[in-house]
């Protein structure tokens, strides 16, 4: 009876540690156990089968995305509604998917959707880097197909153009100004450096088009910071696409500089 009871143990234990091996790199699916995922090759084995959707912002699906993916942003207030027409629409099967595995935006749509009315719905939570990396050639980059993952900007790319907080408000003569890229609930009301900024939110794509046509000296440094360091990555996209060279960001973004102070 001992025995038996030890193996029983046993067994709990090695299907606990295969749960936690499947789950490894995957912190949401202990958060979201609920929410049934699809692996890599999976979605791209069934990619014309069914319904991709990207919930991230305009901006981040207008820089990368996986081909054919329908975009409906998480943010909107309207997402449950728009998710249901789509459903309705195609009856085949929706995968969410988001910026990657610490990205929560995905399960999060699956839930909506399924206290919506929209059974069936899976999350893709290994996002769109692990996509574009493998399949360059069914992820889109800018408008046009990827084709060559080495088009992907890399992490040492990044940090080339990372100041930290202490240093990045030395630049600030030079520059002329910073460019605030939170949004307002982020901002909260709280300027880093008031009177010396500009705010352009990193989603609106024209005022950034209006930001760089309106710079009359190039050469001058351009400062942007966002609220946590993120979401200039995928600024960055779009400054190297026009061209700029002289452009820095600041590294954890507003929250680094107020943990500084």
């Amino acid at each position: 009876m001992i025995r038996s009871a030890q193996f029983l143990a046993f067994c709990f234990l090695i299907s606990v540690a295969g749960l936690l091996q499947a789950d490894e790199g995957f912190p949401g699916r202990s958060l979201y156990p609920g929410v049934a995922v699809i692996e890599l090759d999976e979605l791209h084995r069934r990619l014309g089968a069914v319904t991709v959707v990207d919930v991230r912002s305009e901006f981040e699906f207008n820089t990368l995305h996986i081909a054919g993916a329908q975009h409906i942003p998480l943010s909107e207030r309207d997402f449950a509604d728009r998710v249901a027409a789509l459903a309705q629409q195609d009856e085949s099967q929706l995968v969410f998917y988001c910026n990657g595995r610490s990205c929560e935006k995905s399960y999060q749509a699956a839930v909506k959707a399924e206290r919506a009315g929209v059974a069936g719905t899976v999350s893709f939570d290994a996002g769109i880097f692990d996509w574009a990396r493998t399949f360059p050639n069914d992820t889109v980059l800018l408008g046009e197909p990827l084709a060559d993952a080495g088009k992907l900007l890399t992490r040492d790319k990044f940090e080339a153009h990372l100041l930290p907080p202490e240093k990045f408000g030395l630049y600030l003569d030079e520059a002329g100004f910073a460019v605030d890229a939170r949004d307002n609930q982020q901002r909260a009301g709280l300027a880093l450096f008031m009177g010396r900024e500009k705010r352009i939110p990193f989603d609106n794509r024209a005022r950034w088009e209006q930001l760089l046509a309106e710079r009359t000296d190039n050469s001058a440094p351009l400062l942007i910071y966002d609220a946590v360091g993120k979401q200039v990555q995928w600024l960055q996209y779009f400054l190297e696409a026009k061209g700029v060279e002289n452009y820095y960001f600041m590294a954890g973004g507003a929250k680094a500089f107020f943990d500084m102070l």
